[in-house]
């Protein structure tokens, strides 16, 4: 009876938002019915399963990944021993493990292992499902849901079908228990980032705008355990909002989810502190998009500076380092520190490279970015015959990405081929310059027509590359 309520008592915590007191009662429970299985062992295992998996997910929340994997592998050892006649109970904790060892292996990188564990419990939670769908369609919705983790893997068309199904589950949850309203906030929130991802920022829009809708309803409610699903839900509304144009709503919804982030990164630092870090970057983008250089710089310089520490400790901290380094060299760049520009442009495009000969789908977005911003900070150094070749590179990615995801990636395969028009006409190659020129003016004129705010500025500065390189195509003495 004690561990059981030490379980209940932890998982309320858990759910309150003080994961470090409840960890400490999830492993008291988990160590009394150890004691208990010594004894009758087909007992009391089916129970300290059930609290190793609870003990795992307080791991999880305090961010101690490594440690939560490893008592979710336990359950998974375990339920392969149990007897024929425990085989129902065992199934459900079985594919418990599974899914919180996905969630766990996200974390810690290791995303091939993850998805491969995610589908292990998806298969288990159907079958459930069929014989009990009240008990078991909210488990099946939370495993679709984790399936957003391959948009992070650059597979955003794979992730939609199980992001959408999680909403229509969760909205048929919500109809007769309100008590599911979180979960289908957390799912209309991944939908949106999937959707956004898949170019489709209409549709992305009004998912999120639903979902911080919710949050913000169950803030009212509980706003000490809800602090983190809703600085989520502001802050992939406002990246959206800024990403088409809406620096102004951007920037007050991300200044929000910056302040709840730094006050939860101060109370569990290895929990939140990735989190913080991403909303420092997003809100230096915004600002640098008004035009506040230097406000956006010293943001991006804070997100650095976590994110190495992050990456110390988490090979999957990588990947945002490095999006924080080519960001921080553009920033460096729109304040005409060119010098300061290119030594964290040049490490973010290294450490994408080593990160794309390990997974090219995830990485090549990134690393086409930041080559991009190699050559624009060579050209900005008047070195532009050392600019073409990581330019030449940029585009060549982007012409690829384009195909598989023209809507995501068109204004970066524009904004690559304005840069290496302007290098190759800075080298003296106008000729081959007018048609990559022509080629990013006709993809933005099409862009701004659709997204005006967003985009009527990069038309204009196409236009005027263009128009230098017709120039000096009519009168090359006068263009040298």
């Amino acid at each position: 009876m004690r561990a059981e309520a030490l379980a209940d008592l932890g998982l309320v915590l858990v759910a309150e938002g003080d994961p470090d007191a409840a960890v400490v009662l999830l492993g008291e429970a988990v160590g009394l019915w150890r004691r208990l299985a010594l004894t009758e062992e087909d007992r009391y295992r089916p129970p300290l399963c059930s609290a190793l998996n609870n003990l795992g997910t307080g791991y999880w929340a305090v961010g101690r990944h490594d440690d939560a994997l490893a008592v979710q592998k336990e359950v998974v050892a375990l339920c392969g021993g149990f007897p024929p006649g425990d085989a129902p109970w065992a199934d459900a904790e079985h594919a418990r493990a599974l899914q919180n060892a996905g969630v766990s292996l996200t974390e810690l990188g290791r995303t091939g292992e993850s998805e491969a564990a995610q589908r292990a419990s998806l298969d288990i939670y159907r079958r459930l499902a069929e014989g009990d769908p009240v008990q078991y369609e909210p488990h099946v919705a939370a495993v679709l849901g984790n399936f957003e983790a391959l948009t992070e893997s650059g597979r955003p068309e794979e992730a939609l079908p199980a992001n959408a199904e999680a909403v229509a589950i969760r909205r048929r949850l919500v109809e007769a228990r309100p008590e599911h309203l979180g979960e289908l906030a957390w799912s209309l929130g991944q939908l949106g980032t999937t959707l956004e991802a898949l170019g489709r920022s209409e549709e992305a829009e009004s998912v999120l705008v639903e979902a911080l809708g919710l949050q913000r309803r169950l803030a009212k409610v509980n706003e000490q355990g809800t602090r983190p699903e809703l600085a989520s839900a502001l802050s992939a509304l406002g990246a959206l909002y800024s990403t088409t144009g809406r620096a102004d709503e951007s920037l007050r919804l991300e200044r929000e989810a910056l302040k709840i982030r730094r006050v939860l990164a101060d109370e569990h630092p290895d929990r939140y502190l990735h989190y913080l870090a991403h909303s420092l970057s997003n809100l230096g983008v915004t600002y640098a998009r008004r035009g506040r250089y230097d406000d956006a710089v010293l943001l991006e310089e804070e997100a650095v500076a976590i994110r190495r520490g992050l990456a110390s400790q988490n090979v999957r901290s990588l990947k945002f380092l490095a999006q924080s380094l080519s960001n921080l060299g553009v920033r460096y760049a729109d304040l005409g520190r060119f010098e300061e520009a290119l030594c964290p442009t040049q490490e973010a495009v290294d450490m994408l490279r080593g990160l794309v000969r390990g997974q090219p789908e995830k990485y090549r977005s990134g690393l086409a970015e930041a080559l991009a911003n190699l050559g624009a900070t060579m050209l900005d150094l008047d070195r532009a015959n050392e600019a073409l070749r990581p330019m030449r590179e940029a585009v060549a990615m982007r012409r690829q990405l384009v195909l598989e995801n023209p809507d995501k990636h068109r204004p970066e395969l524009a904004l690559a081929v304005s840069n290496l028009a302007s290098a190759l006409s800075a080298v003296g190659e106008n000729s081959a310059a007018l048609g990559l020129a022509r080629e990013a003016v006709d993809i933005r004129r099409r862009l701004a027509a659709d997204l005006p705010e967003r985009y009527r500025s990069e038309l204009e500065r196409s236009r005027a590359v263009l128009a230098r390189i017709e120039a000096a195509i009519k009168d090359p003495a006068a263009a040298r």
